[in-house]
């Protein structure tokens, strides 16, 4: 098989190919993703009923209700995602900026869920946000 470096290297070669492509789809035609979007959720669903539900055999763990709330707006948040690729933002900006998120979903936890972390996870948020600062502002 392949050593450890030799699959991480590979890996990032595979990544990197697959940004191409997707980059070059989203410059062609953005609205493309929105399939590229259905098909991959088709997929995972297709892999998930067959080898995690084993074709319905397996009961669900958590409510089908709780299950369907998530899986649509996780869709919804991808397709709307996807609009902003309309606006010919470079897919590395694209994919930088989702993970904008970060910030959001530490803000909503601490101010209605009352939760609070460490220093460090707050550190870390603020770094990361920053570097996407950074990275939205180095396209223009």
């Amino acid at each position: 098989g392949l050593s450890g470096g030799m699959r991480g290297r590979s890996t990032r070669v595979v990544h990197g190919q697959h940004a191409l492509f997707v980059e070059s789809i989203a410059k062609k035609e953005p609205s493309a993703m929105n399939l590229m979007t259905f098909a991959t959720f088709g997929f995972i669903s297709l892999i998930g009923l067959v080898f995690t539900m084993k074709f319905f055999t397996v009961s669900f763990k958590i409510p089908f209700k709780g299950i369907l709330k998530v899986v649509v707006v996780f869709f919804l948040v991808n397709v709307i995602n996807n609009q902003a690729l309309n606006y010919h933002v470079p897919v590395p900006l694209h994919i930088i900026f989702r993970s904008g998120s970060l910030l959001a979903s530490l803000v909503l936890s601490v101010l209605y869920e009352g939760r609070s972390y460490a220093l460090r996870k707050y550190l870390s948020v603020l770094a990361i946000t920053l570097g996407i600062i950074i990275c939205t502002l180095a396209t223009k």
